[in-house]
């Protein structure tokens, strides 16, 4: 029997929309964006949370360190999020980036046009972002994890969070009006210039994790994210608009795809510097430390006095666990997939709003499950299969991807039953599997349980034909043949494996001495392939064995069917004439020793008109048609016995001895 094997499940699903952590960006759509990056022309009128993106007027400089009551500067908040306590430690940070902040504010106004040129806020947030990443400047080396001033502070590291929040301090001594947005798994920062003669506001997007991110096109803006990248997800994408190039989608082929898309929720800086402890309690999380965890978010929370700013939060913190899970299913080791499904749930527990993310967070959610049930299958760990299942679906997943879901859960527990040969109880799971209402993504997957359904009956088929109960198999094959859809590769295997069992089951029964049924099982085998001549020959064998032993009895007559059908099948086949002259024989010396003459001699004629020329039957002839015409009375049978002697010397037959031939008559004168 052909080899056959369940098909394991789908797992395509991982990172479909795993998002990366915070800064960890990737490329976008060409079609969301304008041609000039993801800079808009907003009206004034807007609404209150993007009203409130805005930071208020900036204190003097010397007010950096000063405080008042129930109230504390954007750098005291900034240092003490990044980890830095009261005391000495935070006045110690908050001069090192005083220094810093005075440093760049210092070159940017040195690079000032000369007087008479115009030196409005969109050229000094440029040169801004400049000085930020020049040589000795403080932005040196990108660190996605690097979310804290303290890293700017320690070593340049930065990552889209850090950068925009130093971004913004800056920006505010210069008198720029300046805020934030952030988007799932990224943050940038926004500059808002002057409004027009026509009201506008025009907004202006600051990447700032690249000397070049400040209001960027397109292919730049594409560059940069692509530059700061945590592969989380690959996925092919069509060029944007303008052909292939260095650094074009076309031409590398893939997407590092998150979730960053042309907008997001503009906030102020204060609340960009929350997500620094966001940030943090991810981390945190992924390390084990919940209550830190814990801690730092409920800091967070305090920093977006709205609700409708504290659930962007949860939404950036639910994104950001989606994506330490992310990192821990890619990472293929077994105890981290566990902690990534722990973390995942933890995510959607966050319940966030914004459809995108609750969208990834359900996907990934979905990936870890099925890396859990996969590798509970493998360690044949059916009630831990069953435990991942009904923990994640309590979560309460979207009723696509539950149902997806149980259908990937149902073909791994078919191959786990199966590998222990319940294919029974593995053909039951499958067909529930089918049962569920997969969405046009998930068709693959019901292809996978279709394949696992054919792999099954094949399994069972041959099961059955081992033990030699050929029906049962010929049966499940036939299920087989029901199923639509089947390809023609595999309607091929499946008349294959046809051809095997009637092999198997037929060697078995043989075995056990069953041959009226392995003659069956031939003879269904040849209807189905009249041009395999194995059946034919082996068929012929087997009717030849049980013909045998009836020829050789004394109701040889009853083989006659039997041997009918060997002649049927091979009229060359020689087996049925010698075995019914075999039997007039024999029934031939039973009429004789009777003293039934005339049967006898009718009998053995019968043998000789099926084998004229055959030496036995003309020999035995002789001696009949002598013995008969030895035991006739005398001397009322000499006459006949005469009649005898002359057809049996007419027969000329050598074997016989001459005194058969002188006893045939004696006593007649």
């Amino acid at each position: 029997m052909a080899h056959v094997s369940l098909v394991q499940g789908m797992r395509q699903w991982l990172g479909m929309a795993f998002g990366a952590l915070s800064c960890a960006c990737v490329s976008v759509s060409p079609s969301s964006a304008s041609s000039r990056g993801l800079v808009s022309d907003r009206s004034t009128k807007t609404t209150e949370a993007e009203a409130s993106a805005v930071d208020s007027p900036p204190t003097a400089p010397s007010d950096l360190q000063r405080r008042s009551e129930g109230w504390r500067s954007n750098v005291d908040l900034a240092l003490e999020a990044s980890g830095l306590s009261e005391g000495p430690p935070l006045e110690t940070a908050r001069r090192r980036l005083e220094s810093v902040v005075a440093s760049v504010v210092d070159r940017v106004r040195r690079s000032a046009p000369s007087t008479g040129e115009s030196d409005d806020a969109y050229q000094v947030g440029r040169r801004l972002l400049a000085a930020l990443h020049e040589e000795g400047g403080p932005l040196r080396v990108y660190d996605a994890r690097a979310t804290t001033l303290a890293e700017i502070l320690d070593g340049g590291r930065f990552n889209c969070v850090s950068a925009s929040v130093l971004f913004n301090l800056v920006a505010r001594r210069l008198d720029l009006n300046v805020g934030a947005e952030l988007l799932p798994t990224h943050a940038r920062s926004l500059l808002f210039l002057p409004p027009t003669s026509d009201s506008r506001r025009r907004t202006v997007v600051v990447e700032t994790t690249s000397p070049l991110g400040f209001d960027p096109d397109e292919r730049q803006l594409f560059m940069i994210l692509e530059g700061v990248a945590v592969p989380a997800a690959l996925a092919r994408v069509e060029a944007p608009e303008g052909g292939a190039g260095a650094g074009d989608p076309k031409e590398s082929g893939l997407e590092r795809r998150t979730m960053i898309t042309s907008g997001g929720v503009r906030v102020k800086t204060r609340v960009l510097i929350g997500t620094i402890y966001i940030n943090r309690a991810s981390i945190a999380q992924e390390a084990g430390d919940l209550a830190l965890a814990e801690r730092l978010f409920a800091r967070s929370e305090t920093f977006a006095k709205a609700g409708a700013m504290q659930q962007v939060l949860r939404d950036q913190r639910a994104v950001l666990l989606s994506q330490l899970a992310a990192d821990d299913v890619l990472s293929g080791a077994p105890a981290r997939i566990e902690r990534a499904l722990a973390t995942l749930i933890d995510a959607a527990a966050l319940a966030p709003k914004a459809p995108r993310i609750l969208r990834a967070v359900h996907q990934n959610l979905r990936a870890a499950a099925e890396r859990c049930i996969a590798s509970a299958a493998d360690r044949g760990d059916e009630r831990a299969l069953d435990h991942v299942l009904k923990k994640v679906l309590a979560v309460g997943m979207p009723t696509e991807v539950a149902a997806a879901l149980r259908a990937f859960a149902a073909s791994e527990t078919a191959r786990l039953l199966a590998a222990r040969q319940d294919y029974e109880g593995a053909l039951r799971v499958v067909e529930i599997g089918l049962q569920e209402r997969l969405s046009q993504g998930d068709e693959p997957l019901r292809g996978t349980l279709r394949r696992n359904q054919v792999a099954i009956l094949r399994l069972m088929a041959t099961g059955f034909a081992r033990h030699g109960a050929f029906a049962a198999a010929w049966h499940h094959l036939r299920l087989i043949d029901d199923i639509s859809g089947l390809s023609k590769e595999t309607r091929e295997v499946v008349d294959e494996d046809r051809r095997r069992i009637v092999h198997v089951a037929a060697e078995r029964l043989i075995e056990s001495n069953d041959l009226e049924h392995a003659a069956e099982v031939y003879r269904t085998g040849l209807r189905r392939f009249p041009k395999v001549e194995v059946y034919r020959h082996n068929l012929i064998a087997v009717l030849e064995r049980l013909a045998a032993p009836i020829v050789s009895g004394p109701g040889c007559l009853e083989a006659a069917p039997i041997l009918d059908e060997i002649r049927a099948l091979d009229r060359h086949n020689t087996f049925p004439t010698r075995s019914q002259v075999h039997c007039l024989l024999a029934r031939a010396e039973e009429r004789l020793r009777a003293k039934d003459f005339d049967e006898a001699v009718a009998l053995v004629e019968r043998a000789r008109e099926r084998a004229p020329h055959d030496g036995i039957v003309l020999k035995n002839l002789a001696v009949v048609l002598l013995r008969t015409a030895r035991m006739l009375p005398r001397p009322r049978g000499c006459k006949r016995a005469r009649m005898l002697l002359r057809q049996a010397r007419l027969l000329k037959v050598e074997e016989v001895p001459k005194e058969a031939f002188i006893e045939a008559t004696f006593g007649c004168p």
